[in-house]
């Protein structure tokens, strides 16, 4: 994998999902995450940040064990509006295509851009500025693709699902990729189900690791702290590389709000000079990642 291009990512996201498609974790759901990792993770930061994120990745499921199609995953890309300063802002909205060879997932990104003054709305209509409007900015880039992750162990078939796993240094086992610098996430999460079907009112428990990517892993006790006996625990393995897009060329946002200090009309003539700045608004992650979920029944009561 590049190191130079690619960072880790998570997506967790592009985690803490149900088993048919990755979901974002919300403010209405009451989640305990408990990290356990102490390094320091892009992973991390993507799936507990708002950042702008797009995904493409595989997903196998157990016990189907099936690759499906690509996936992708899309967040926080609605209209936003950077205000500069008090009389003047920047409104963008991105989209995005996807062309992959197998190896290379080509993204192509496309923003609009449109500087706005709140203020004009408080002078007489025939003193207001217009709202200017700038050709739509193309940036391309490329990422590379991961391998499938597929957990072996715990093993699961159609007959036996949903394996039974004791919680003291479980070790779990996958395909390995020792290429891969970035590491492997592991997620454990539990959504308050139990062994016999009933449901506990505490919300989401998500525990979080990071290990290498050598295809087994002894896994943390505190990984399944605030999960019971016999909690039906959704095992999650990722690894991916993303690319973080905050600027293109010289320009950064600092510029931006420096120069609308000094005449907030000089913005429109600067972005239609170097639409390269509207990269400078807001950061935008692009990844490709490899997803894998299996079920498993939580023991820490063996009498």
């Amino acid at each position: 994998m590049n190191a130079k291009l690619l960072l880790i990512i998570p997506l967790i996201s592009l985690v803490a999902c149900n088993s048919k498609e990755l979901k974002e974790h919300t403010e209405e759901q009451k989640t305990t995450y408990n990290i356990v990792t102490t390094k320091h993770s892009p992973y991390l930061n993507v799936y507990l940040g708002n950042t702008e994120t797009i995904l493409q990745y595989n997903f196998v499921e157990y016990p189907y064990k099936k690759r499906g199609p690509l996936r992708v995953k899309e967040r926080n890309m609605g209209y936003n509006t950077i205000m500069l300063n008090e009389e003047v802002g920047v409104r963008i909205h991105d989209s995005c295509s996807i062309n992959n060879d197998g190896k290379t997932a080509h993204f192509q990104i496309i923003r609009d851009a449109s500087v706005v003054y709140p203020k004009a709305k408080e002078l007489p209509k025939r003193e207001q500025r217009r709202m200017m409007t700038y050709e739509p900015y193309s940036y391309s880039i490329d990422v590379q693709m991961v391998d499938s992750i597929h957990i072996i162990r715990p093993s699961t078939d159609e007959c036996h699902c949903i394996p039974m796993c004791y919680y003291d240094q479980m070790e779990i086992e996958w395909n390995p990729d020792y290429n891969n610098t970035n590491g492997v996430l592991i997620i454990a999460e539990w959504n308050g189900v139990l062994m016999n079907g009933s449901t506990m009112n505490s919300g989401n428990t998500i525990g979080i690791d990071l290990v290498e990517d050598n295809g087994v892993a002894i896994l943390n006790n505190s990984l399944f702290n605030g999960m019971p006996d016999e909690a039906l625990v959704n095992l999650w393995l990722l690894r991916a590389n993303v690319a973080d897009i905050s600027h293109v060329g010289d320009g950064t946002l600092e510029n931006l709000i420096e120069k609308a200090n000094d005449d907030p009309e000089l913005i429109e003539s600067l972005m239609e000079e170097n639409p390269e700045y509207m990269f400078a608004l807001q950061t935008m992650i692009v990844g490709c990642g490899a997803v894998a979920v299996l079920p498993f029944y939580l023991i820490r009561n063996l009498e």
